[in-house]
């Protein structure tokens, strides 16, 4: 089974002016950031274990995952943190600092000219720092991130 198909990456960027300003993707000039659970998962299990030791309340990375799909505010919060995190430590912090308002951030499925390059080739982070994509079509603060990417519910 072909997890990217089944899971395939998605982008977000922070719409909020101060979340921008505290939490965008300084190489992209759109500010988007990627959240590949594919990538993720591929991830050695020693660094698997440190993410989740990282996240609160015993919170597990299928928790942050299945939070995302079901578009709870944790599991939005604590995916996009796992995306920055992986992809720029510096600028994520550690979870407990990590505070973007996260109603606001607007998710959508990755363009298909960006999710063909493997994010892991350049920075053996499952994020990609370099994506460079036009803006969303769809001027809309919060859309579900489930309806974009066909993503059975589990």
């Amino acid at each position: 089974m072909d997890i990217t198909a089944q899971c395939p990456p998605l982008r977000f960027k922070y719409t909020h002016p101060e979340d921008a300003k505290a939490y965008g993707n300084p190489d992209n000039p759109d500010g988007w950031w990627t959240y590949d659970e594919a990538a993720i998962t591929s991830l050695p299990l020693e660094r698997l274990s440190t993410l989740e030791t990282a996240l609160p309340y015993g919170m597990t990375l299928v928790h942050v995952m299945q939070g995302l799909r079901d578009e709870t505010v944790i599991g939005v919060h604590a995916a996009s943190w796992v995306a920055v995190h992986l992809a720029n430590p510096t600028i994520a912090g550690p979870y407990d600092k990590y505070a973007p308002r996260a109603v606001l951030i607007y998710w959508e499925a990755q363009p298909e000219e960006t999710a063909a390059t493997d994010p892991l080739d350049s920075t053996d982070s499952p994020t990609s720092s370099t994506v460079e994509s036009p803006a969303p079509a769809k001027k809309s603060n919060r859309s579900s991130p489930a309806k974009r990417t066909s993503r059975p519910k589990r």
